[in-house]
């Protein structure tokens, strides 16, 4: 939550033409001079930076709260940042539960970090090698058509996704290897991992879905 203030930005925030708005400089361009907006109403309205870009296509905008005043490029390195929070939660509350070990001796820690390592890209060969065939497969099914128009009244649904695209690689790569017999052999693997700078995979799921047949 931002507290409204001079400078701040509309609260409809009109950047979807993928312009970029920061709290502007009131003075001679350095840190000290750049007016700070209050976040966080719950914790007591911390003074911060904030600016805010909203990508074509996108339903939401990206806002960046910083203790420093943003850098040209900070909005576009946050958004690559966004990996590691991935990993973080795959390593954690979404995947391997690395907080419910009760683990604290930094040896054994590290020693866990690396079997970790190694099993989170054992799962995303699995899942790399196992794309190709799901987006296959989605790119031949019709997109579902809607059944009636809908209620005037009726809040709006959210877009249709497919089944394929609830879930990250992280998962798939799980769920393929849980589904596997591994007594006698394991899934195909793809260790040189493609498309590091390829969308998201759930918007991969509905670029296929969108192709034309």
């Amino acid at each position: 939550m931002v507290a409204p203030g001079p400078g701040a930005p509309p609260a409809s925030f009109p950047l979807d033409d993928g312009t970029a708005w920061e709290m502007p400089s009131t003075g001679d361009g350095s840190p000290s001079a750049t007016p700070l907006v209050a976040v966080f109403k719950k914790a007591g309205w911390r003074p911060t930076h904030v600016a805010a870009l909203w990508p074509p296509g996108h339903d939401e905008p990206l806002l960046l709260v910083t203790t420093d005043r943003p850098a040209d490029d900070a909005l576009d390195a946050y958004a690559r940042r966004w990996g590691i929070e991935r990993t973080f939660a795959a390593w954690k509350s979404r995947g391997w539960g690395l907080e419910r070990t009760g683990v604290t001796c930094p040896a054994r820690l590290g020693r866990l970090l690396a079997l970790q390592a190694v099993a989170t890209w054992w799962v995303l060969a699995t899942a790399a090698a196992a794309a190709p065939a799901i987006l296959a497969r989605l790119a031949g099914r019709r997109r579902r058509r809607a059944s009636a128009a809908p209620h005037p009244q009726a809040s709006p649904r959210r877009p249709w996704r497919p089944r394929e695209a609830m879930n990250g690689l992280f998962r798939l790569g799980r769920t393929t290897l849980k589904g596997a017999d591994a007594r006698s052999s394991t899934p195909p693997r793809t260790w040189a991992l493609p498309g590091w700078d390829a969308p998201c995979w759930s918007d991969q799921c509905l670029a296929a879905i969108a192709s034309p047949t």
